[in-house]
């Protein structure tokens, strides 16, 4: 049976390997037999053509290591506990609630970080909050010392039965990704969405359509009052990041590595879902703010080949 000392250990022995040349992170998920260690990284698209400092619009190149984590998870997520050497921050602990992970395990050494001190206002209140809300567990812990601490023991440690505003359904014959995105843009305007062709754990061919939404837990009240807290951080969850952490959470199939949205995803999101294998997306609706950061993102993957972007208006 895998413990969280062996987890983190797998973590701390990996950490160095990273490429990032100031904060290097590393992370392993876990269940009792199955567990996977990943680095904060750059995926090979990226690093094959952009030098580390270029950034993505507002993302650096780097997916996290929790969420490489998650993508290189061999089974489903729910129920998986996770091992991290340092805090994780908002948009992970996002990553975090929507991927069915139930317990996570910071470093006790990752604490004093100069990272961790940095963004150390943002962990309290609004990576831990997402955590409380959702009834996910955390704690420190010590590997020297053998010794676990209590950071957040959540009174409700109950999990939603599903993950909310997402929806399956059957693929008629041969129903592209295109006629997906044309039935879906009459039925929900312009409100951020996203879907894709999947495969269920029983072969069975389905759609998949997931809506922008807050973590689990979070009310519309807490929403407003946090909205302002941070420059870098919010609390609503790119639908595309949403689609690919359920993937995972239920440990679906994504099929030909395509995925829709109405609009432009965030630049965080895209460098996601190159680091998930995406390597096609289709866009369905013109936004009103050409010039953002989510478009300089997408042209700068577009025109150096990296993704390639099918638009439909």
């Amino acid at each position: 049976m895998i413990n969280p000392f062996d987890a983190m250990q797998s973590a701390v022995d990996i950490v160095n390997t990273s490429e990032h040349h100031k904060n290097k992170i590393a992370a392993c998920l876990f269940t009792d037999t199955t567990m996977i260690s990943c680095v904060n990284h750059r995926p090979e698209r990226l690093s094959n053509v952009f030098t580390p400092d270029i950034r993505m619009g507002k993302s650096s190149q780097f997916v996290h290591s929790e969420v490489s984590c998650i993508h290189a998870f061999e089974a489903e997520t729910e129920g998986a506990s996770l091992c991290v050497t340092d805090p994780f921050c908002p948009n992970c602990a996002k990553a975090i609630v929507e991927a069915g992970i139930t317990h996570v395990y910071i470093d006790h050494k990752g604490l004093k970080k100069e990272f961790a001190q940095r963004r150390g206002e943002e962990f309290e209140n609004l990576s831990l909050l997402m955590m409380e809300k959702a009834g996910i567990t955390v704690s420190i812990i010590h590997r020297k010392d053998k010794k676990i601490e209590a950071l957040l023991a959540p009174q409700i440690q109950t999990r939603a039965a599903g993950a909310s505003a997402i929806e399956f359904f059957d693929i008629a014959g041969e129903l592209s990704l295109k006629d997906m995105i044309h039935s879906f843009r009459n039925r929900q305007p312009h409100g951020p969405w996203a879907c894709a062709r999947i495969k269920e754990p029983n072969g069975k061919l389905s759609g998949i359509l997931v809506f922008e939404n807050l973590p689990t837990g979070i009310t519309p009240q807490e929403f407003n009052e946090k909205k302002d807290f941070s420059p870098k951080y919010g609390l609503t969850i790119d639908p595309i990041n949403r689609l690919l952490f359920y993937i995972k959470r239920k440990n679906l199939k994504l099929i030909d590595n395509h995925v829709g949205s109405n609009l432009f995803p965030s630049s965080r999101a895209m460098v996601n879902a190159i680091g998930f294998g995406i390597n096609r997306l289709t866009i369905g609706e013109e936004t009103k703010t050409p010039g953002t950061s989510r478009h300089n993102a997408a042209q700068l993957l577009e025109e150096n080949s990296v993704l390639s972007i099918d638009r439909l208006y």
